[in-house]
């Protein structure tokens, strides 16, 4: 599957040649990401079912660290790390969050009441705290939320931290009718939407890359071409 953008990240960002995961699942591995610590230290043995606790409270994740010497901070996307309220993203550290806490919800936009019904929030969509109505396709809308936010750093002397976490390419295998004409010749149902599912995450990719182009801080003296 062609990822143009993902590529691009490779040859001229940095390459980290020993990384290792602390699970084979979603959960352990973004607790590790978010506190630099083995999973099992902070409460998350496995991936987080709906309603069941998730990081450990008094962890300091990332954010934290990078908050309390000047950062402001943001994610978009995906969290998968508890939905209590003290295991929200904005108690963890983050400054702002759009997205979702649990694991996995449809692609696509939802229903126009969903945000007047009762809320589940292992699929609903928010911002910050606040219920919102997802309006187009979750990749679309994570790229488009973080592009906003690099855009409104633009020119400010505060330095700031995205993590952006795109629940594709997770089922369930939700792929836009655009994506899959590219791949006709794919006959497999499954495999042509995990490659449309992929394009679109990697065409978003190329969006946020674009925005951080457009705000003028990537630093071309810290890239490299790696052959």
């Amino acid at each position: 599957v062609p990822t143009p953008h993902l590529d691009s990240i490779a040859k001229q960002g940095i390459r980290f040649t020993d990384g290792y995961v602390t699970g084979t699942v979603c959960s352990p591995t973004r607790a590790a990401l978010m506190t630099g610590r083995y999973h099992y230290r902070d409460g998350i043995h496995n991936w987080v079912p709906p309603g069941r606790p998730g990081l450990n409270a008094g962890v300091p994740t990332i954010a934290n660290y990078l908050k309390s010497v000047g950062y402001h901070t943001g994610i978009m996307g995906k969290w998968h790390l508890g939905e209590q309220p003290e295991n929200h993203p904005v108690q963890r550290g983050f400054d702002e969050f759009y997205g979702f806490l649990g694991g996995g919800r449809t692609y696509f936009p939802d229903k126009p009441n969903v945000a007047d019904a009762k809320v589940n929030l292992y699929t609903q969509i928010l911002r910050g705290n606040e219920p919102v109505q997802l309006k187009e396709y979750t990749t679309i809308a994570f790229a488009r939320e973080a592009a906003e936010f690099i855009q409104r750093r633009k020119g400010g002397s505060q330095p700031f931290f995205l993590y952006l976490a795109f629940n594709a390419v997770h089922t369930p295998m939700d792929a836009l009718d655009e994506y899959l004409a590219r791949f006709p010749n794919i006959d497999d149902k499954k495999r042509r939407a995990y490659a449309a599912m992929l394009a679109a995450m990697d065409d978003n990719i190329g969006r946020v890359l674009a925005a951080v182009r457009d705000a003028g801080i990537r630093s071309e003296e810290h890239t490299s071409e790696l052959q």
